[in-house]
């Protein structure tokens, strides 16, 4: 009995994600409510502020399980391949999901969702090097990353906004084709990395991120 009860609570964030990604597809993000989100999903409004702060934080917290999934899957196929695989992922995931994505990047929350983008991204990626390099980033290294993932990452904003006009794995190309040679010669190899190490270094980034609950 404890067992099930436990399970159902660990079930209750994934309802919320999916009221809100319902309801994402008659209105804004801006002009949903809490209440909306809870009756959808079927619990009270405290239910829901047992676990998020607000709809933008429920939001976040969507994003961020997409991501972790993502990281999953790409890990369990082939680590070796891992910037590849976890990038194609993710982008199909935001496809899969275009109408609450293009909703949310519409909203005032955006900035928020663009940071946890950048910072997931910028810490993976120093992480890998690293991992790779056997030791930290140098400031040249650093400054060419963070060049690399502003540009980048304007460019997957816009291809939202858009509409997503073409295919996940073509941008996955465009991605890899604009990567400095700097970058791409420890990014575009997963050696070094393994999945127990890969997989703890995502939820520690999620932990201090206040959105590592319920994840599984």
């Amino acid at each position: 009995m404890e067992r099930m009860k436990c399970y159902r609570m660990k079930q209750i964030p994934y309802r919320l994600a999916e009221a809100l990604k319902c309801i994402c597809k008659k209105k804004s993000l801006e002009t949903i409510t809490v209440s909306e989100i809870a009756a959808e999903a079927g619990v009270t409004r405290q239910v829901f502020y047992h676990y998020f702060t607000d709809k933008f934080e429920l939001a976040s917290w969507i994003h961020c399980v997409h991501l972790y999934q993502s990281v999953k899957s790409a890990l369990e196929e082939d680590s070796q391949q891992m910037w590849r695989l976890t990038t194609e992922y993710w982008l199909k995931r935001l496809e899969n999901n275009k109408t609450f994505y293009i909703n949310a990047f519409q909203s005032v929350s955006q900035k928020e969702f663009q940071r946890i983008i950048r910072d997931f991204f910028f810490h993976a990626y120093c992480w890998q090097m690293e991992q790779h390099m056997q030791r930290e980033l140098n400031q040249e290294e650093r400054f060419v990353l963070h060049l690399y993932l502003f540009g980048g990452m304007e460019e997957i904003y816009e291809w939202i906004a858009k509409g997503m006009p073409i295919p996940a794995e073509q941008m996955v190309l465009l991605l890899e084709a604009a990567m400095p040679e700097l970058i791409g010669k420890w990014i575009l190899t997963g050696k070094g990395v393994t999945y127990e190490a890969a997989l703890k270094k995502m939820e520690e980034y999620l932990l201090e991120e206040g959105l590592l609950q319920a994840i599984s």
